[in-house]
This record gives C-alpha cells, sequence and structure tokens, in this order.
C-alpha cells in the first residue's frame, strides 16, 4: 500500500494526490504501531515521521478543495500521527532545536525529555484545530444527527493528548518508584506545574465531550485516567460509568482492575481482571495478577511465611512473563526483573540440592538483569528503584568476572558503577525498613514487596563493587591492559562479549573487523565477502 500511495505522491496527477497523501499517512501510522510492538523505535519513528510529512503536505496544500485539504479528518490524523510519539523512548528524539520557540509550560527536564514533550504537543495542537475545523462547519451547514457525537471525539482527542503529555513529564520526574520518593500518580501533580496545568485541562476536555454526549464511553474512561492524578475514588466512578455504557471496552476493565488493586480491593480486582480475560488478550490482565500476587507474598501466615512468599512471588514471575508475550510492556519487564530473583528461592532449595538451587538463583539472576535492561531501554534512567537495581546488577556481575579471572579487563570494561552514585539511589528510595523481617514493616514501603525483597541484597552487592574498585585502581596490569586495550579489535570483541544487550558495542565491533580485513594486503576472498 506504502509503495502505490508513493507512486502516486511522486507523480504529476494532482487530482489523487491529496487522497494518496492521507492514505500513506494512515499506513506510516499502522506500520510504525507494528514497529514500536516489535520494539523497532527507530523505525517507529522514521514511520511517524514520514506519516506526518505527507499528512503536513495535505493540510498546508494551496489550490486543494477545501473538503481534502483543510478536512477534519486530516487534522485528526495528523494528531494521531504525533500522539503516537508519546509511546516512544525519550532517548529517541534528541535535542531538538525548535523546543526554545515551544510554550510547553513545564519545569526542568532533561533535553530528550523536553524534546518528546514538543514533539506530543504538536499533536494536540492538530486536535484543536480539528475540533476548530468541526466547530467552523457546524457553524455554516446544518447540524447532523451524529454531530454532538463528533464534537465529543474530537475533544476526546484534545484531552488524551494532554494526558500524554502529563506522563511524559511524570514518567520524567520517576513516577512509581515507590520508597521514599513520593513519586504516586496522587504526588505527581505538585512536583511540577506543567504536570498540574496538563491534568487540569484534560479534566475539562474530558467533562466537555460528556456534556455533548453523555453515553461517549472513552470519554469516561479518560476521565478516570485523569483523575487518578487527583482522586482515585472518583476515577474508580468514572471507569464503573464507562463500563455501564460499554462493556465490551478492554481499557475500561483494565483502568477498573488496576485501581481496585491500588486500592486493596482484591476480590473486585479479580472480577475485573477475569472479566477483561473474556474481552481481550492485553498485558494488563497478566499484570494485574502480578500486582496481587504480589501483595498476597507479605499478607501470609508466620509459619509459613517463606514458602508462601516464595510461591507468591513464584507466580507473579509468570505472570509477568504471561504479560510479556502478549507486549513487551515496561510496567511487565520491570516486574518480572525483580520478581525473578526471589531471595528465597537458595533457600528452600539449599537443604535438597545445593546444586540445583545455586543453577536456578544464577538464572533468575539472569533474566532479572536482561528484563531490567530492556526496561531502562524503553524508559531511560528516570526511575530511581530500576536505576539502583541495574547498578547492583552490574556490580554482581563485575564480581563474579574478577572471580573468574576476568578481571584484568579493566574498571571501564566491566562497566563498574558509580559506588557513591548508587548509595544516594538506594538513600532516596528510603528503604530501611527492609532489613526489619517483619511483614507488616515491608508492607509499609510504597516501593513494592519485590523492590523491597531485591533491595535487601544493596549493601553486599555495593561492598563487593567499592572492594572491586579499590583493586582495579592498585593493580597496575588492569591500569596497563586498559590502556593497551582501549582501541582495537581485540576490545571491540571483548566489549560485545561482555555486553551482549548493547547494541553500539557489536556496531563498534563490525567497524573495527571491517578496519582489520581491509588493511590486509591481500585479504582472502571469505574476509572480503564478509567485509
Amino acid at each position: 500500500a506504502v509503495a502505490k500511495f508513493e507512486a502516486v505522491i511522486g507523480g504529476s496527477e494532482s487530482a489523487s494526490l491529496a487522497v494518496a497523501s492521507y492514505g500513506h499517512g494512515t499506513a506510516m501510522l499502522a506500520l510504525s504501531r507494528l514497529h514500536a510492538n516489535e520494539g523497532k523505535f527507530g523505525s517507529a519513528l522514521e514511520h511517524l515521521q514520514r506519516g506526518i510529512k505527507s499528512v503536513k503536505s495535505l493540510v498546508e496544500a494551496k489550490g486543494q478543495p477545501a473538503s481534502l485539504s483543510s478536512s477534519a479528518c486530516a487534522l485528526k490524523l495528523l494528531g494521531d500521527l504525533y500522539t503516537f510519539g508519546s509511546s516512544l523512548p525519550a532517548s529517541l528524539f534528541g535535542e531538538d532545536e525548535d523546543c526554545a520557540n515551544d510554550n510547553l509550560d513545564c519545569c526542568h527536564h532533561d533535553d530528550n525529555t523536553v524534546s518528546k514533550l514538543s514533539f506530543a504537543s504538536k499533536g494536540g495542537e492538530a486536535y484543536t484545530k480539528a475540533w476548530q475545523t468541526h466547530n467552523e462547519r457546524e457553524a455554516k451547514c446544518d447540524v447532523s444527527s451524529d454531530s454532538s457525537l463528533l464534537s465529543a471525539a474530537a475533544l476526546f482527542d484534545v484531552g488524551t493528548s494532554l494526558l500524554c503529555q502529563a506522563r511524559i513529564l511524570a514518567s520524567s520526574l520517576g513516577e512509581g518508584t515507590g520508597g521514599g520518593t513520593k513519586s504516586s500518580m496522587l504526588d505527581m501533580p505538585s512536583k511540577c506545574p506543567g504536570i498540574r496545568g496538563r491534568i487540569d485541562q484534560c479534566i475539562e476536555h474530558f467533562r466537555k465531550a460528556i456534556e455533548m454526549e453523555e453515553t461517549f464511553a472513552p470519554a469516561w474512561c479518560g476521565l478516570g485516567s485523569a483523575l487518578c492524578y487527583k482522586d482515585t475514588l472518583l476515577a474508580q466512578h468514572c471507569f464503573c460509568r464507562a463500563l455501564q455504557i460499554d462493556k465490551a471496552s478492554p481499557e475500561n476493565w483494565s483502568n477498573l482492575g488496576l485501581v481496585y488493586a491500588d486500592r486493596g480491593i482484591v476480590n473486585a480486582s479479580s472480577e475485573a481482571l477475569d472479566a477483561l480475560t473474556c474481552v481481550a488478550d492485553t498485558p494488563f490482565m497478566w499484570i494485574g495478577r502480578a500486582l496481587l500476587l504480589e501483595d498476597e507474598s507479605v499478607k501470609v501466615d508466620e509459619s509459613s511465611l517463606l514458602v508462601s512468599e516464595e510461591s507468591s512471588l513464584s507466580r507473579a514471575s509468570d505472570a509477568y512473563r504471561a504479560a510479556l508475550q502478549v507486549a513487551n510492556h515496561p510496567v511487565a519487564l520491570l516486574g518480572l526483573s525483580l520478581t525473578a530473583r526471589r531471595l528465597g528461592l537458595s533457600q528452600l532449595m539449599e537443604e535438597q540440592n545445593a546444586m540445583y538451587s545455586e543453577s536456578a538463583h544464577l538464572a533468575s539472576k539472569r533474566e532479572s538483569h536482561l528484563a531490567l535492561s530492556v526496561h531502562l531501554h524503553l524508559t531511560g534512567p528516570y526511575n530511581v528503584g530500576s536505576t539502583a537495581l541495574d547498578s547492583i546488577h552490574r556490580s554482581e556481575v563485575a564480581r563474579d568476572r574478577f572471580a573468574n579471572g576476568d578481571g584484568t579487563t579493566g574498571e571501564e570494561t566491566l562497566d563498574l558503577p558509580n559506588v557513591d552514585d548508587t548509595a544516594k539511589l538506594l538513600e532516596q528510595l528510603s528503604l530501611d525498613c527492609v532489613e526489619q523481617d517483619d511483614s507488616e514493616e515491608l508492607k509499609s514501603c510504597n516501593g513494592g514487596v519485590a523492590m523491597a525483597t531485591v533491595l535487601k541484597q544493596s549493601n553486599e552487592a555495593m561492598g563487593s563493587v567499592k572492594s572491586l574498585a579499590q583493586t582495579a585502581a592498585s593493580s597496575s596490569d588492569v591500569t596497563a591492559t586498559k590502556e593497551d586495550a582501549s582501541n582495537g579489535l581485540a576490545s571491540a570483541r571483548l566489549r560485545a562479549r561482555l555486553h551482549p544487550d548493547n547494541g553500539e558495542y557489536f556496531l563498534n565491533f563490525a567497524k573495527e573487523l571491517a578496519k582489520e580485513y581491509t588493511s590486509l594486503e591481500e585479504p582472502p576472498a571469505s574476509s572480503r565477502a564478509i567485509v
């Protein structure tokens, strides 16, 4: 379809140009969603930009019929393209030179977040123009039977864009970190005026949409999502009203189930997730189950605390894995990382089979590290808990390599985390209660049961990395090897082997391979073919 649309756009026939431009933009949005689901975020953004270029040429075209060049449909599609960018990692957007001219109304954030916010805010502008275009047509023509529904849908789009912008800012401030960071959804509006202003605006637009069409279920669902930043009880009522109107919407069921879980209403949450299972196959039905199982792990009888806790966390891990089979959702990745490396695993099996226990424990740690790496790639280093856990992971890996005789590869290659920075991150979490054995103390940690359980190992891991840093600093062999291996094929090969999840290291390895083989006076045919 894309090839055919591009053939028309590249031709000279103007009669079909507008239709081809609109179709090309629609196809680019569909491909972008497909690539994003597959984890190809760079390709997803590229397709969005190509679609935006086509639709903007349609909207800004002169001499085209008004029904095409200035239609609300084209502006709506342009808004969809920009707004979908809010689901992509902020690291893709880089520094946007046009951001300085944008009135983004937000507190200080990193350049990537500001650029992503600027991109998404253009979607809100397009939606607003679409709404205004619809109102102008209503003033000129007779009001059709579905006029109120179209107005409500346009207002809903504007509110959705504002909500996405608020979530971009909240994510960059570590929303959901827990612990002592005060980063819940209810805390976010007080942290940034940009979040507070956008939430208030999107609530206003959702309410106007409901006034236009009281039975428009998406507006009730959007209002509930926005009210989660202000009042979860009101949000719950909105989701219930949305379900009264449309019981086939997976968004309504998943939001209601997660709100119930957050408020500790276990039975109601379980019922909502059961209903969601019958409606659609989404990752949230498994994420909700996993959250309930994590809470269940600390609500057990003290006589069988370890066994019951291990059983609940094991089932929570399985639920997160099931969610990841549906989609690579960041919450599922973080949940799997936290629940996979369970402290009780080795203790339960040690007496029965020490060798199996050790192997299972190492496998769970590797799975945890891999899931966390992908999570950080998707979301960035904004969650204090996940960033601290990543430092602990890397310190453990470095410790194991030193123990296996790989410590002579240099501190940089081993990717040792900064001990002081990690200690500050752990201090921000304020998880002193994890040193207690009482389950009630663990329950008081807002960071979550799994996070509190995993971070019990932080002191041991950070002590190990301090020793590693001292060893690396005092070893002349390490220093010499680091200098010798800073460049060249051997260093690139080593980095790629030690960091298999880092694409940049593999690109550098390929570059060094090309240099090596092209420098040969008479490279063999096999080497020439590889290059």
